[in-house]
């Protein structure tokens, strides 16, 4: 019976897989990942939208990709099979217990620590509802889909190549003094820039660029990259040290490498199962080495060896978050920012903009229950992905959360888990 019943809800996810999302579930989707990659802090700032700044619209402080995530799946319930089969995704192993968990957790940061709850909603919620999206594509859609990822990948690195150039931001930065005045701070008086691209912060085009690279090089290694993906990989590792990360950089080089040699590995025990054009890696190699030293040449590598000789107080900062989860109470490591004290104890520790350790700064602002149980949930919905990419999905997803867990991470408004969703997603199902 326990058989039979799985072998029909196979049956209807293969039949909703071969459907697809309708016309606009769709397209909405598409306008939402515009928006998700898009439409950053900076962005949204021009156009009065005030996103990272203090007071305003409570609706103004949700990503506007999030809001169009929720239309779309309200979208879906205008057609005829919508509500049956938003149901089904909805209530796959893993899902359903993951908004849940998502709903409890906002219900417990408003009510109980009196946090904003906006981070939970952007970075944790809005996952899940991508999820629930990217289930119900068929494959034509998921590669009109990564066609315009893609695209958005490209147009980052051309304005990472033009900031360079110019030496300033074609979007201006916003950055708030949270000390207490609440102002707008210019960057310009640092005396240290980097480029941003248009996901609008050095570390987010870093990470999600590096990310790309780490993925599709897994599929030059163990399956099969199309040309659009390879050319994608090489401006995107290219661009990197324009935009400086240094841990996103040295986990993607890492990555590479290991990858590199387990590619080796499986050629000598014979287990090796794409074909590789010997000339070509040859002609690859000697060209990339040859734009490397181009690359030097002209200066691109100066700003990031600066960073690794003079870090600014990077490494620092990190030490003083050690110090901080070692000065909290008991009360404070289980239950969260119970007192309301952790922004204060920030400025007292001189890291006023995060905990640059991400599971540090979640133990802090959420304690350690609450975040145990948000990675434990966080992590079936990722087994649900794994289940449709397949294992080689695990380099990406790997590199993803050591490289994230240095900075702040998902403790303050981030796209990055649905940055993660929507490129291991688009380009390991399609790939399949």
């Amino acid at each position: 019976m326990t058989a039979k019943l799985h072998l029909n809800t196979t049956i209807l996810c293969q039949q909703e897989e071969q459907q697809g999302l309708p016309k606009w579930p769709y397209l909405l989707l598409l306008f939402s990942t515009l928006l998700l990659l898009g439409a950053s802090g900076n962005m949204l700032a021009l156009f009065g939208y005030n996103y990272a700044g203090e007071g305003g619209n409570a609706l103004e402080k949700i990503h506007p990709s999030t809001i169009t995530f929720i239309l779309s799946l309200l979208a879906f319930l205008a057609y005829a099979n919508g509500e049956e089969r938003l149901g089904r995704s909805v209530f796959r192993l893993g899902v359903f217990s993951y908004l849940l968990v998502c709903f409890l957790s906002i219900i417990y940061t408003q009510i109980v620590l009196g946090l904003p709850v906006s981070g939970l909603i952007v970075s944790w919620l809005s996952p899940g509802l991508l999820l629930i999206l990217l289930l119900q594509l068929n494959n034509n859609q998921i590669k009109y889909l990564a066609y315009l990822i893609h695209g958005l990948l490209f147009i980052n690195t051309i304005m990472a190549v033009v900031e360079y150039k110019m030496g300033t931001p074609l979007i201006p930065s916003i950055l708030i003094d949270y000390t207490g005045t609440g102002e707008i701070l210019d960057m310009r008086e640092w005396g240290e820039w980097r480029a941003s691209g248009l996901f609008g912060h050095p570390l987010a085009s870093t990470l999600i660029c590096a990310l790309y690279v780490v993925t599709s090089f897994s599929l030059i290694c163990f399956r099969q990259a199309t040309r659009l993906q390879s050319f994608t990989m090489m401006h995107c590792l290219l661009v990197l040290p324009l935009f400086g990360g240094r841990t996103s950089i040295a986990m993607a080089f890492v990555f590479i490498i290991l990858m590199s040699l387990v590619r080796f590995w499986l050629e000598l025990t014979g287990k090796g199962r794409n074909y590789f054009n010997v000339i070509k890696v040859k002609v690859t190699i000697v060209s990339f080495i040859a734009i490397l030293i181009a690359a030097f040449q002209l200066g691109v590598f100066d700003q990031l060896i600066d960073r690794v000789q003079d870090d600014n107080g990077s490494s620092y900062s990190r030490i003083l978050a050690l110090q901080m989860l070692a000065d909290a109470s008991n009360l404070e490591l289980f239950f969260g920012d119970i007192h309301k004290s952790l922004g204060a104890r920030q400025v007292a520790y001189g890291t006023i903009y995060g905990v640059e350790i991400f599971w540090v700064g979640m133990i802090l602002t959420y304690g350690a229950l609450l975040s145990f149980i948000l990675f434990y949930f966080t992590w079936k919905i990722i087994k649900i992905l794994i289940s449709k990419c397949g294992i080689i999905s695990y380099w990406a997803i790997a590199f993803f959360f050591i490289s994230i867990s240095s900075g702040v991470g998902l403790v303050v408004k981030s796209i990055s888990l649905s940055a993660l969703f929507l490129i291991i997603y688009c380009v390991y199902v399609l790939d399949e």
